[in-house]
């Protein structure tokens, strides 16, 4: 296991990024257009950087940011990013995310706050749900 494998969220979209960079954050605005909330590591101001740009090189071959995994998988840059998304391909690859409830854990299609049965249902006196 490398490096870059503890940083990769496979459940996620994960970017390694600099903060100085366009495409950087072009890839970031498009994924916000899309309603994902990527994983970002800004590799310029992280302590860590330099070493996590080498590993992420050498398991990648791949020496530009963005960096961009979907579902632990490497995707390239913004380039496929883009492309991805105008194919309808992006979607369809992140369709899978659920949103996890921060009480349980439990994974949910939708944000319902029902539907890992964490939060109270309203009762009557009587313990009858209305």
């Amino acid at each position: 296991m490398s490096l870059i494998d503890f940083y990769i969220d496979t459940n996620k979209v994960c970017i390694f990024s600099k903060t100085t960079c366009k495409f950087c954050n072009k890839a970031k605005q498009l994924l916000d257009s899309c309603n994902i909330k990527p994983l970002v590591y800004e590799m310029d101001i992280m302590e860590e950087g330099s070493i996590l740009h080498k590993n992420l090189i050498s398991k990648t071959n791949y020496n530009t940011v963005p960096n961009i995994f979907i579902n632990g998988t490497h995707i390239g840059g913004y380039s496929e990013l883009e492309q991805l998304f105008k194919s309808g391909k992006l979607s369809i690859m992140t369709e899978k995310f659920t949103y996890t409830c921060c009480f349980c854990g439990k994974d949910s299609k939708t944000k319902e706050l029902e539907a890992c049965n964490c939060f109270q249902k309203y009762t009557d006196d009587w313990g009858i749900p209305y």
